[in-house]
């Protein structure tokens, strides 16, 4: 009888005993759950579900994050104790010495945007990359560089390495899409771009280039199909309304294209967007013969330093459109 109430009594504290720890791996869950939110509620643009798998190594303790410009940068990964030493590689770099590989990316990143020198920031992220090629940071920044330098082939195998560790990762598929069309690779372009899409469908940005891309390529069938997409969804995205009158400007629909213009110029913009309305007027209007107007608005333009614009639309380009439509006023006055 004494053992089987011994028994009794050892199953009981037993059963206690994990219904405790039960509860207090829920609580933990809860308060990692509550922590991560912490963590990242001031990281909006934050690469959320790479930078999880990424922090499990401790040479990639840092949150890489999406820049305005378009870049991605390095910031110290607060799931880390300050105390905890991070190991990286060494660099050195034009007599500079770094021995974090994140305040190295940055470093490159911001040398470009300040002085954009586009050939000495594509050596300083390859000395980067030879350092660690398997780095987020130099990955994406290496690819979208390439890009930018019309080299595709070399862009895509960054982004396509990226994909390797994150088939699912958005961006990677936006900018191969991109590529793949700028090589003439029409069925692997358009998988890319509906692959970002279908990942990210929030993202208005992708569903706007890859409509452009369809009507440059003639595809006007498709094109009109994703745009009766984006008008359901995005209707009255200031985005999307922007993209709307550049390609009615482009059509020659000047009259469907002002009443837009008239639709989105009371809404709230922010300064990218205020900026880029403004560049989608200039052309319009000069399309239309109203340069002076037309003039007016690239003046205002330029007269801002907002670097994300003028990374979309190089200064170049706009200081040509000024001096064209300069040269025509002035032909017009003799």
């Amino acid at each position: 009888m004494f053992e089987i109430k011994l028994f009794l009594t050892i199953i009981f504290f037993f059963f206690i005993s994990r219904i405790n720890s039960l509860n207090i791996e829920l609580n933990f869950e809860k308060y990692f759950e509550r922590k991560q939110n912490l963590i990242f509620k001031d990281f909006p643009e934050l690469l959320i579900l790479e930078n999880e798998y990424l922090s499990t190594f401790p040479k990639t303790s840092y949150l890489f994050e999406l820049s305005d410009s378009d870049f991605i940068l390095c910031k110290e990964n607060p799931k880390y104790p300050s105390s905890k030493k991070i190991s990286s590689n060494r660099i050195i770099y034009k007599d500079l010495e770094f021995n974090d590989t994140g305040k190295f990316n940055n470093f490159i990143i911001e040398t470009f945007l300040k002085f954009k020198n586009y050939n000495e920031t594509m050596k300083g992220l390859e000395v980067g990359y030879q350092s660690d090629p398997l780095f987020f940071a130099f990955l994406y920044n290496l690819g979208r560089f390439n890009f930018l330098q019309k080299e595709y082939a070399k862009s895509i195998f960054y982004f396509k390495k990226i994909l390797y560790y994150f088939p699912n990762y958005p961006r990677a598929h936006y900018y191969l899409g991109k590529n793949y069309y700028s090589l003439r690779d029409e069925i692997l372009g358009e998988y890319h771009f509906r692959k970002a899409i279908q990942l990210e469908p929030e993202q208005i940005q992708y569903l706007v280039d890859f409509i452009s891309i369809l009507y440059e390529k003639k595809q006007f069938s498709k094109a009109q199909l994703y745009s009766s997409y984006g008008e359901k969804k995005f209707g009255n995205h200031p985005f999307f309304l922007i993209f709307k009158i550049k390609q009615l400007t482009k059509e020659k629909k000047f009259s469907e294209a002002l009443q837009i213009f008239n639709k989105i110029s009371n809404q709230s913009l922010d300064e990218f967007q205020r900026l880029e309305l403004k560049f989608a007027k200039s052309q319009l209007l000069e399309q239309i013969q109203d340069l002076e107007n037309a003039l007016k608005e690239i003046e205002e333009i330029l007269q801002s330093n907002h670097t994300s614009f003028f990374n979309q639309y190089p200064k170049e380009n706009i200081l040509q459109q000024r001096e064209r439509i300069k040269k025509i006023i002035d032909a017009y006055k003799y």
